[in-house]
């Protein structure tokens, strides 16, 4: 009962979200789990009046123990006038580290930059994420990018009788 009660004052909420026009575009005809994601993607902006950060959601496939990897977003001024703040970025396992390569937008009205997002990826395979986000005046704004990590080909090592070792790395080769 309980369940039904935390799913129906969910739906309210976000019917009235529509109502208001917080949710633009967004069909009252979606199932109970689409209305749970579009109420979840809505927190989550990537876009508002003020501005927007893009791509919203990307993917991207990494190695084990990689370095450098770049995410690169664009933050967009939608105003008429000049706004200013920061980026920031958070992982999630396997994902390890990330750092913002400015760190701090400078906008005049209607136009876009670039930031970069460096993140470094741990030992183990799996899926993991990295989150950019904008304070400031264009407000918070969220860009995801899923991980996954991967275990490169493997070696193989031949030893002929009497020979010295010769390496190959994955079949074929």
């Amino acid at each position: 009962m309980a369940t039904i009660f935390r799913r129906s004052r969910a739906i309210l909420a976000l019917v009235s979200l529509l109502s208001l026009g917080v949710l633009g575009g967004v069909s009252p005809g979606l199932s109970g789990d689409e209305l749970h994601e579009a109420l979840w993607a809505s927190l989550m902006a990537c876009s508002n009046s003020t501005g927007a950060i893009a791509p919203c959601t990307s993917t991207a496939t990494v190695s084990v123990n990689s370095t450098g990897n770049l995410f690169i977003v664009t933050i967009t001024n939608n105003s008429g006038g000049f706004v200013e703040g920061n980026t920031t970025c958070a992982t999630t396992a396997p994902v390890t580290a990330c750092t913002m390569m400015n760190g701090t937008y400078s906008l005049n009205g209607h136009t876009s930059m670039t930031d970069t997002a460096l993140y470094d990826v741990g030992a183990s395979p799996g899926t993991g994420t990295v989150t950019v986000t904008t304070g400031g005046f264009i407000g918070t704004l969220t860009a995801t990018r899923t991980v996954t990590v991967t275990v490169p080909p493997y070696a193989v090592l031949l030893t002929p009788k009497n020979q010295p070792q010769i390496a190959r790395d994955g079949p074929g080769n």
